[in-house]
């Protein structure tokens, strides 16, 4: 270990004084602006930067007069690149020259880390307490149904009821319950939906309800491709998110589907399992559920309780149910109840007031695409209409005059700033009643311009434009990890070696975003701790999460105050590639993966890859896919000490593209597209900051 000399000592107390008052304080920005020379001549280490990549690359480095031109004129280019994982181009030190290329930490891989605790820790939860959970309240539920039916005597009460079995036996056969004898009378229906189900061709009139239900919806997506368990829980789970039990269709009340839930709504609170309520068991789903993704939009039991009670009594019975003065008054009562929020303009398929078992959930990106879509004027929303409502100047203006989009429909504009307003007037609190709103507020802080004190590289179209793409890929992951909870919109119509100096290198500097970002990072360990599903390794891999994002946060405010950084700082600034990928690895093996990698070369499937996809909004036997592609390589001109340094990083690819439902893309697909060179162009907006 090397001596440290008196005055280190001192530096080193004294830093350890200021970085505390660094946190609280509120920084403004005040770099001086900068230019890069036409040459390129004033970038103290470019010799070193292209001496480093010629020895990793065998090949003579230079930047294209393109990448050059938008070097000089935007102090950063972005390249595209195979990477497969951001620390494949922050970890160089597998290739001994680590030390002599900077690191540029993007806001893109720090989200990237959250990605993977929002889905590896849902999996898990899903794969080890709510499918088993999910099947025992489905074989309860369907014992229940059988026993409901024997003691109803009304004809149309126990119509209903019967309907209760097959609704419940389907479920039971996608979640691979035990085995049930079943009424004969229930088989062909049951049989005729797990067919439908199988072959998930797109949208057919299904042998329960009286109306037509997506089977496209079927296709095993998102992380559920995984594993045989959790392919059963998205299948178990869609049946019940996917299936409606309104109170009309097309103008006429369909009294049997809310029979049906009265029955189910009676059975889940008064009939028993170890000694609790079912009820018990659904709250089990329904509440971490709710806490990753958001409430139901839809009705669910606790509503149709609530209005049971007001109408037939608090002792009702399932016999009280068929008494048709009060099934109308429960009617006329039921119109003061919560209407959805996302109301899809889908034919054949009921909208408006409905209950849902498990119903998906309101989630408020849905809701603004629902908002901002009409058949048959602009049945097509964009992710940038997402951005737009949350902030983003550059995406209005991308849908305005790039796209024309106010062209295709007079009521977009007022209902886009309707919204922007709505969503503006939203307090903090209220971002983190869920970690889905949450990671929404941190990508606001993404879309906010950055103005005078920040980095020249910072201060231009270009750079707005990166930010927007890094938004929406985070996005297009956030879709894919909650494939199977969120509501969907629609519209229809119908570096060692020699010793050589510590190269310095750069974090984004935003310190909004990384205090957003710690602040859900902590809401997500305490809702598995709450919930009792935070096991010691899920919590060591956490508050290394959060100690880096504390790093971070402390770099940028240093950084945007013109305060010169440690060698401790620098040094893990230049290793945040192995950190990044420790954490990956640690996280990886969550989700029913209990194989221990030692390298990220282990990892197997789909996982290894960080391309992913996420099917979005649906109209007229297309759908709109989101996506996530390959890492592209970003090169950045930084201060550094008073002079300007070349920083290499990675940054998110991001696809927007329509593609038939009844192929809705897996993950798998779309890494196989990219592959074979098939993916679409990637945005035109994104050619501002994009040169090959």
């Amino acid at each position: 270990m090397k001596g440290h000399t008196i005055r280190e000592l001192r530096l080193g107390i004294l830093l350890s004084l200021l970085v505390p008052l660094v946190l609280q304080a509120q920084i403004s920005p005040a770099m001086e602006p900068y230019k890069v020379a036409p040459d390129l001549a004033n970038i103290a280490n470019l010799s070193d930067f292209r001496e480093a990549v010629e020895h990793y690359t065998r090949t003579e480095f230079s930047f294209s007069e393109a990448q050059k031109k938008k070097l000089v004129e935007n102090a950063f280019v972005v390249t595209p690149s195979n990477a497969e994982q951001f620390f494949h181009i922050y970890e160089s030190s597998h290739f001994g020259i680590q030390p002599r290329i900077p690191n540029f930490i993007t806001s893109d891989c720090v989200l990237q880390l959250y990605h993977l605790f929002y889905n590896f820790t849902l999996r898990a939860v899903e794969v080890e307490e709510l499918l088993p959970a999910l099947r025992k309240l489905t074989q309860e539920m369907l014992e229940e149904s059988e026993r409901q039916c024997e003691e109803i005597a009304d004809p149309e009460l126990r119509a209903a009821s019967l309907k209760n079995i097959s609704f419940f036996g389907v479920a039971a056969a996608l979640l691979d319950s035990e085995d049930t004898s079943l009424p004969e009378v229930c088989i062909p229906e049951i049989e005729s939906e797990l067919q439908k189900i199988e072959r998930h061709e797109g949208r057919e009139g299904p042998s329960i309800f009286p109306f037509q239900h997506d089977y496209s919806q079927y296709i095993v997506r998102g992380h559920y491709t995984r594993s045989e368990e959790l392919q059963k829980f998205f299948l178990g789970m869609m049946w019940y998110g996917q299936s409606p039990f309104p109170f009309e269709f097309q103008g006429i009340r369909t009294e049997q589907q809310v029979l049906q839930a009265l029955l189910i709504t009676d059975i889940l609170f008064n009939s028993m399992a170890e000694n609790e309520p079912l009820i018990h068991l659904w709250d089990k789903i329904y509440s971490i559920t709710t806490l990753y993704v958001g409430s139901t939009d839809d009705l669910n039991a606790y509503h149709f309780r609530e209005l049971i009670e007001e109408v037939y009594g608090k002792n009702a019975t399932p016999e009280d149910f068929s008494n048709q003065w009060k099934l109308n008054l429960f009617y006329e009562r039921a119109k003061k109840l919560p209407q959805p929020r996302i109301v899809a303009q889908a034919i054949g398929i009921p909208s408006g007031l409905q209950f849902r078992f498990m119903g998906q959930r309101f989630i408020p990106d849905s809701y603004m695409m629902q908002k901002l879509t009409h058949w048959l004027q602009r049945p097509w929303p964009k992710g940038l209409d997402v951005m737009a409502v949350l902030g983003s100047k550059e995406a209005a203006i991308l849908l305005d005059t790039l796209y024309g989009e106010p062209k295709k429909w007079s009521e977009y504009l007022q209902r886009r700033e309707k919204l922007v307003g709505e969503f503006a007037s939203i307090p903090e609190d209220e971002w983190y009643k869920s970690l889905f709103s949450g990671w929404l507020y941190v990508l606001k802080a993404l879309l906010e311009e950055k103005g005078k004190g920040y980095p020249s590289f910072m201060q231009n179209k270009a750079w707005t434009d990166k930010e927007l793409n890094t938004a929406l890929a985070s996005w297009a992951e956030l879709r894919h990890d909650v494939i199977l909870y969120g509501k969907p919109s629609g519209a229809e119509g119908d570096y060692g070696g020699e010793e050589i100096p510590l190269p310095k290198g750069y974090v984004e500097p935003l310190s909004e975003f990384y205090n957003r970002l710690l602040k859900l990072v902590r809401l997500n360990k305490q809702i598995l701790l709450d919930k009792g599903f935070l096991s010691q390794r899920v919590r060591t891999t956490f508050d290394r999460y959060e100690g880096l994002l504390s790093f971070l946060r402390i770099v940028a405010k240093k950084q945007l105050a013109g305060m010169v950084l440690s060698d401790a700082e620098y040094e893990r600034i230049q290793h945040f590639g192995g950190e990044m990928e420790s954490i990956s690895i640690s996280l990886v093996e969550l989700g029913g993966n209990a194989f221990y990698h030692r390298a990220w070369y282990e990892v197997l499937g789909p996982d290894r890859d960080i391309a992913c996809i996420a099917d979005v909004h649906t109209s007229e036997g297309d759908c709109l896919e989101e996506a996530v592609g390959h890492i592209n390589t970003i090169y950045v001109v930084v201060p550094i000490e008073g002079k300007l340094h070349l920083t290499r990083g990675g940054v998110f690819s991001y696809y927007e593209f329509q593609y038939p439902a009844a192929h809705r893309l897996t993950d798998e697909a779309w890494q196989e597209m990219l592959m074979r060179g098939r993916a679409p162009e990637p945005p035109a907006w994104t050619s501002s900051f994009m040169a090959n």
